[in-house]
């Protein structure tokens, strides 16, 4: 009983109380005692859980998310975990649902799976070529995603300064199936690929026999190779596009170099033979207007006749014939 309640019984019995009163007192001072034992009991009778780092029989003890390991209520093994009761996770990783999962991979709430990533708040596939290795990562066309990395077919990523263009790595800039972009070939009157463009190599004086082959000012580039113009200095025929040097000079278009000088020559004309410096036309070939174009003989009815000597190349005139390297009847 509490003493205080024994107090105020005693009391009420020592004074002047009516019988009814005293009994009301005790019944109260009883039931009062009553209820403070059963409230007492309950007070020590409430089963509590252990927690972490206290002592245990059984896990049942521990709290809610412990084990009971070697007598103690402990964190059970990551990667389980239990905020509440104190088992957090390693650095880099947050507990979800009671899980610890990789801070990179929490998506709204969510770990999301090994390979996948937390892309607009969506666990999404990293090995698409459209999220390859991390969102919004996207592959070049004949690429693949492979382990993260966009991929030219089984080669691996393209070494700088190329494409990947059908599966295969190509160099743009030279390439003549892929000039300048996957799928542009160079036929044709260009069919060489330079600098990312095609281009006719007989004739562009910057990419003249080869890329990047750029002839001199004042030359021009003629069947792949660089000539001097008419009037442009030259050691030799080949340096002209004419193919005739005279003295140091290209001959101009429509002459040739005969014996040191820039002459032009008829249809079918032939050098004469030094010191001459002169065209003419052998009597077996092309046509004539005078005697002076004919280098042997005349020139009848339009085209060149010896009137003396005659060989194989040098016909007679009229109806001569050639015996003996003469002509007669």
């Amino acid at each position: 009983m509490d003493p205080t309640k024994f107090d105020d019984l005693t009391k009420a019995l020592a004074t002047s109380t009516s019988r009814r009163q005293a009994l009301k007192t005790i019944a109260a001072t009883t039931l009062g005692s009553i209820l403070g034992l059963s409230r007492l009991g309950t007070a020590f009778g409430a089963p509590k859980c252990h927690r972490n780092g206290t002592g245990c029989d059984t896990t049942s003890q521990c709290c809610s998310g412990l084990v009971c390991t070697h007598g103690k209520c402990s964190c059970p093994s990551l990667p389980t975990c239990n905020v509440a009761q104190g088992c957090s996770c390693p650095s880099g990783q947050t507990c979800v649902n009671g899980t610890c999962c990789a801070t990179s991979q929490v998506c709204n709430g969510v770990c999301c799976p090994s390979g996948q990533g937390c892309c607009n708040g969506t666990c999404t596939d990293l090995s698409t070529t459209s999220n390859c290795g991390q969102c919004g990562h996207v592959c070049a066309s004949g690429e693949t995603c492979v382990n993260g990395s966009c991929t030219c077919g089984t080669a691996g990523d393209c070494p700088a300064g190329q494409t990947c263009c059908s599966g295969q790595c190509v160099n743009e800039q030279t390439d003549v199936h892929h000039c300048g972009s996957c799928g542009t070939t160079c036929t044709g009157t260009t069919p060489a690929c330079c600098s990312g463009s095609c281009q006719d190599l007989s004739n562009d004086v910057h990419n003249c026999g080869s890329c990047g082959n750029t002839c001199a000012s004042g030359h021009l580039c003629q069947n792949g190779s660089c000539c001097t113009t008419n009037g442009g200095t030259c050691s030799g025929n080949g340096d002209c596009c004419s193919g005739n040097c005279s003295n140091g000079q290209c001959c101009p278009s429509g002459q040739t170099n005969c014996n040191g000088t820039c002459i032009t020559c008829p249809p079918g004309g032939v050098c004469s033979s030094p010191p001459s410096s002169f065209c003419c036309v052998p009597n077996s070939l092309g046509s004539c207007q005078s005697d002076i174009d004919c280098c042997q003989g005349s020139c009848v009815n339009g085209h060149c006749c010896a009137s003396q000597f005659c060989s194989d190349v040098f016909f007679c005139c009229g109806g001569e014939s050639c015996i003996g390297g003469r002509c007669g009847l």
